[in-house]
């Protein structure tokens, strides 16, 4: 499934935003950046987007491991 042109420049834009070299152009909060990536997957989803389902946690690098790994802490 391809993405209508109006799609791909709006991910783009998004894109160059969040990777903007000079911090001023950047989204100010993450908050911000989520926010408009749940517009564009509401109006667009995503080919090949996969749902993950994780909760509470932290990333973490394992000894020897150059891939970050998703390690659930459900402790309240």
């Amino acid at each position: 499934m391809a993405l209508p042109d109006e799609a791909r420049r709006a991910w783009r834009n998004l894109l160059v935003k969040g990777l903007a070299f000079a911090p001023e152009r950047r989204p100010q909060r993450a908050r911000e950046l989520a926010d408009r990536m749940d517009e564009l997957l509401d109006r667009w989803e995503l080919p090949g987007r996969l749902e993950v389902a994780c909760g509470p946690g932290r990333l973490e690098f394992f000894v020897g491991s150059r891939e970050p790994a998703w390690v659930l802490d459900d402790r309240s």
